[in-house]
């Protein structure tokens, strides 16, 4: 949630200083951020516990702990 969060204050603090100044390169500045929110999330989805809200919820990683932790650490890798 901190993440995200971030993520939406980076966004609209990047809209603001382009409308102030219009020779910002926008789209390289949100494209880095976006990169930073995604690897961020990555690193994160390698650490998530089992739960029925959050996370790769198939019918194979919810049936065990060692299948969901696998499927999770290497979806983290990828994402």
């Amino acid at each position: 949630m901190t993440i995200l969060a971030g993520l939406m204050a980076f966004i609209g603090i990047i809209t603001t200083q382009a409308a102030l100044y219009q020779g910002m390169a926008v789209s390289r500045i949100l494209l880095a951020g976006m990169l930073f929110f995604f690897a961020a999330m990555g690193n994160l989805l390698t650490k998530v516990k089992r739960n029925f809200h959050m996370g790769f919820r198939t019918l194979w990683t919810l049936a065990s702990d060692t299948v969901w932790s696998m499927t999770h650490r290497m979806g983290g890798r990828l994402f």
